[in-house]
């Protein structure tokens, strides 16, 4: 498996911090829920919403992953 960017792996802390707080959203409300926040370097355009999406989809087949 691939290893993640520095990029990525900031964004699924921030991610991960804000669905611990706010559970459940759905990726678009976590797409502007992070761009709000302003925290960490996160565009309000398709291709940081797209790179959230895979971010996120990674992170969730790694869990996945190492539970079996």
């Amino acid at each position: 498996m691939r290893d993640l960017s520095r990029r990525t792996l900031e964004l699924i802390a921030f991610a991960r911090k804000l669905l611990k707080a706010n559970h459940p959203m759905t990726l678009r409300q976590l797409h502007y829920a992070i761009f709000s926040a302003a925290e960490i370097k996160h565009k309000n355009n398709r291709a940081d919403y797209q790179h959230l999406s895979r971010a996120t989809t990674e992170f969730r087949d790694r869990l996945t992953d190492g539970a079996n």
